[in-house]
């Protein structure tokens, strides 16, 4: 009696396999394979550079900065908490560094990569914006760049009159001596809509009276102070509770299970607040300054080229670390969350 129920378990067993299996194909065959853009997407930036100052932005959120022209970087930049499902843009910002012309051996490459969260080995370049100035005057530098057009997510991004994403041509402009490229990318996907994306609008500090530049510092200085008072004092815990939209976006973003990010952060506010061989620079409202990203929704307050407002230098060799803090205004109330 027993093996007859165990055969007849076998054979609802492989039925339902079969079952499972003739759907996957079938939905292939019918061109409706699942794409990996509504699985898990993990999307970053691959940055390549040398000759030049830039900037990187993602939806006009600075995500890289190159302060040095002699650096040749070779990095990538997770950017899934800053992309949203539809239309992105990948902004590019090159220049000198002083009212010189951008030098021609000035080269940055930066690719919008996807993978799956499950295939991290597996990925693709959804499309790039490639700049080399050392060209003849009347050619492009961006002339490398990957194809306008639509592609198909679900065939490995290949050309598909039919595609699901699309990828624009890439606009220039100058500003002074600044080149910006821009290239609009639509890439519909499973991630959530993040809250910054509907938040208030930010003023433009740089324009402000000293008056109101110094009231709004008033209003955000203290959270900074929070967390520098409890690394000082060890009180980690009086300020776990100021990181939790950060932390939860985070985590869904990355897929952690939720409160990963709350450890991370805790586990890292503790090191620091134990950590002799640092110490905390001084914390003023002299010494930091607003920067208001381009997409006028996020807002920070940092020291010198945007290096984060609480940070410890090395006592006995060169280097420092810091905690950057970025915010949004939701009806007038600040709110932490990158």
């Amino acid at each position: 009696m027993m093996k007859s129920k165990i055969i007849a378990l076998s054979a609802i067993l492989i039925t339902l396999i079969s079952l499972i299996i003739w759907a996957l194909n079938s939905e292939k065959e019918q061109g409706n394979e699942m794409s990996l853009l509504q699985r898990q997407p993990v999307f970053s930036l691959k940055v390549e550079g040398y000759g030049s100052l830039y900037f990187v932005s993602v939806n006009g959120v600075t995500v890289f900065r190159q302060f040095n022209a002699e650096a040749d970087v070779n990095t990538t930049v997770p950017i899934n908490h800053y992309m949203r499902s539809g239309d992105n843009d990948i902004r590019v910002s090159i220049w000198s560094g002083s009212e010189s012309p951008i030098t021609p051996h000035a080269r940055i490459k930066v690719d919008l990569m996807v993978n799956d969260y499950l295939s991290p080995d597996d990925s693709y370049v959804v499309a790039n914006i490639d700049y080399h100035n050392n060209v003849p005057v009347n050619e492009s530098a961006i002339k490398n760049s990957t194809a306008t057009g639509r592609f198909d997510s679900a065939q490995g991004l290949i050309a598909d009159e039919n595609g699901d994403v699309i990828a624009a041509a890439i606009t220039e402009s100058i500003d002074a001596n600044v080149l910006y490229l821009m290239r609009k990318v639509t890439i519909p996907s499973s991630l959530p809509l993040w809250a910054f994306f509907h938040s208030d609008e930010l003023p433009d500090y740089d324009t402000m009276t000293d008056d109101d530049y110094y009231k709004e510092m008033d209003s955000l200085f203290p959270y900074y102070q929070r967390l520098q008072i409890a690394i000082e004092s060890k009180d980690i815990n009086s300020v776990i509770a100021m990181f939790a939209e950060r932390n939860s976006e985070l985590d869904v973003a990355f897929y952690n299970p939720p409160g990963t990010l709350e450890e991370r952060i805790k586990e890292a506010l503790v090191d620091a607040s134990n950590d002799t061989s640092a110490q905390l620079l001084e914390l003023t409202k002299l010494n930091v300054n607003f920067l208001r990203e381009d997409n006028h929704k996020l807002a920070k307050l940092s020291a010198e080229r945007a290096d984060p407002a609480v940070a410890l230098n090395y006592k006995e060799r060169n280097g420092s670390y810091g905690f950057d803090m970025i915010f949004r205004k939701q009806d007038g109330e600040w709110i932490l969350t990158r």
